[in-house]
């Protein structure tokens, strides 16, 4: 039905997964979460517009699935979340039309 109503852009697709694994983490099946919630991370965190919303929501899904597994070390792994200041510079950069 999503796919019906809405165009499978790939931000779109990886949101969804990344509900989804939050889903499977609530219900404590941790291994089948896991992929989809990595997966869809990077996807959203290069997204454009209100990626960084959306990219801070799926991290924040990583962090409690390795909290309610009882695996602080894969918390403590994760890179830091991009800053969203800077990645909005450098796109203002990259689309800024030259002199």
């Amino acid at each position: 039905i999503f796919r019906a109503k809405q165009p499978p852009t790939p931000w779109r697709v990886a949101d969804t997964e990344s509900v989804l694994g939050s889903c499977l983490t609530a219900l404590g099946r941790f291994e089948e979460a896991e992929p989809l919630l990595l997966a869809s991370y990077p996807v959203l965190e290069n997204d454009k517009g209100d990626g960084a919303k959306h990219a801070a929501e799926a991290r924040q899904r990583i962090v409690e699935l390795y909290t309610k597994w009882g695996r602080p070390e894969r918390v403590a792994a994760l890179p830091p979340p991009h800053d969203p200041l800077a990645i909005r510079g450098k796109r203002e950069r990259i689309h800024r039309k030259p002199p």
